[in-house]
């Protein structure tokens, strides 16, 4: 669409490019980008791909009085924005674009992505009091996100995901007076500051993505009863309430991302005892440290349901063979588990208690000293390091991929691994003595679908020589 060429110069502008005829009605033809109501005004306008030559002249978004949505992408749009303000960054929000807002008052749908768009968020578009989605991810906006958002009595998605928002999130969020239809909250890869208060006044939100920012502190107690999937990844949270079980009201969350913060497991919420929807975990990249059957007795209701699990990056220890017998074939519905740089294999209290260390206080803050210590790939072991590293010997029933590197396991292979039927990837590099040759079972047998199998950094490399019907070397997409 070429705006000075074509009808639309004459929608959006006050005036007409003199050389143009009048175009036809978009209402009675087809305008691509363009759609009407049953009485024939616009109701729906879409702008991607335009092409602004010559347009000095101002924007008329104001004569859409029956506009319900208004979609704007792609970096050519900005010129769009402030075609008369020269002096002013032309991918702002305008104090001319801002003053048709009121104009827009059966406005639903605001969507503005991806178009690199800089400056501060406008208080005014609270003006926008039938707006049900506000988009404006990918963008370049800056400063403080206006607490007016939060009052808009319909918004029912606010995403201002991707741009550089800065500051605490504003009270608003917090209070009563936000809006009670919000139901998907995206403010993920921001550089929001500050600790996190409760959002239990958004009392219908299914959907709460803060990933990527700079948040802090411990995490509050109140959440939706409502709220489907939280994201917290990659922030800087510190820890959990004590004593709390609060968390027990998050009866309909199924996805919990709370990887990439300094959580540990002391105070870990009582209420996770009672979630019994959860289909994805991960809690990679933090400090927890337990060992498998206290993580076991605080998911009980997950097991049948949960589906990826990830614990990679912390300090779960332990018999994982003993612990685990009789706990993995619970997890009915598991098919992706990482435990993956743990200290599985190394029994970590019988090390504290043997070494000069005589509280767990001590031994938690030489935990450096440990690892460099008991790491067969760092030098000679410490007669003091005790180790129990069988794998484990079994496996959940529907488990397709598998990762146990950089852990603290020898021995052999279990047997039963090759009966696992939808078995695709087992992970066993960097770990102390795993035996290769118990891996012959598992990429010949017949009955698993093995497709990558992941072995470098222990005693000695497996062979794998073709044998029986199916040649293994066809099944073994990725080696290592």
């Amino acid at each position: 669409v070429t705006f000075y060429t074509s009808g639309w110069a004459q929608i959006l502008f006050f005036q007409q490019a003199p050389e143009a005829a009048a175009p036809p009605d978009p209402c009675t033809t087809q305008w691509a980008g363009l759609d009407c109501n049953e009485f024939g005004s616009i109701s729906h306008m879409q702008l991607r791909a335009v092409d602004t030559q010559g347009a000095g002249l101002p924007l008329v978004f104001a004569r859409f009085t029956n506009l319900t949505t208004l979609y704007l992408f792609d970096s050519t749009f900005l010129k769009l924005v402030d075609p008369l303000l020269p002096n002013v960054p032309p991918q702002s929000f305008s104090q001319e674009f801002q003053a048709q807002l009121p104009s827009l008052s059966k406005l639903e749908l605001l969507r503005i992505e991806g178009a690199q768009m800089v400056g501060t968020l406008p208080p005014t578009l609270s003006q926008l009091t039938r707006l049900r989605e506000l988009l404006l991810n990918h963008n370049n906006f800056n400063g403080n996100l206006p607490q007016e958002v939060m009052t808009i009595a319909t918004l029912q998605e606010l995403d201002v995901s991707y741009n550089e928002l800065e500051g605490a999130i504003p009270n608003a969020f917090y209070t009563d007076d936000a809006t009670a239809t919000l139901k998907r909250l995206r403010l993920n890869h921001n550089r929001l500051t500050g600790a996190l208060s409760s959002l239990s006044s958004l009392s219908v939100v299914e959907l709460v993505h803060l990933q990527n920012n700079q948040l802090s502190g411990v995490l509050p107690v109140g959440w939706p009863g409502t709220l489907k999937e939280l994201d917290l990844a990659f922030n800087g949270f510190s820890g959990f309430i004590s004593g709390t079980t609060a968390w027990s009201d998050l009866r309909s969350l199924e996805t919990l991302n709370l990887n990439n913060n300094n959580l540990p497991w002391e105070n870990w919420p009582l209420g996770f005892k009672k979630l019994a929807k959860i289909k994805i975990m991960n809690l990679e990249n933090n400090i927890l440290r337990f060992q498998f059957p206290e993580f076991y007795r605080m998911i009980p209701l997950m097991v049948d349901t949960i589906v990826s699990l990830d614990l990679s990056g912390n300090q779960v220890y332990g018999d994982i063979a003993q612990d685990t017998r009789l706990l993995f074939p619970e997890f009915k519905s598991l098919t992706n588990l990482d435990l993956s740089n743990n200290l599985l294999g190394l029994d970590y209290l019988q090390a504290c208690s043997r070494m000069e260390w005589t509280s767990v206080a001590q031994c938690e803050t030489n935990n450096a000293d440990i690892l460099q210590t008991c790491d067969p790939s760092r030098g000679a072991v410490n007669e003091n390091c005790v180790f129990k590293n069988a794998l484990p010997l079994s496996l959940p029933p529907l488990i397709r991929t598998v990762d146990l590197s950089v852990n603290f396991f020898g021995d052999e292979i279990p047997e039963l691994y090759a009966t696992y039927e939808a078995l695709q990837s087992l992970d066993l590099r960097s770990n102390n003595e795993v035996i290769a040759a118990s891996a012959e079972g598992i990429v010949s047998n017949e009955v698993t679908d093995f497709r990558a199998f992941k072995w470098r950094g222990n005693k000695d490399l497996p062979s794998f020589a073709s044998t029986g019907p199916r040649d293994q070397q066809t099944r073994i997409k990725y080696s290592d």
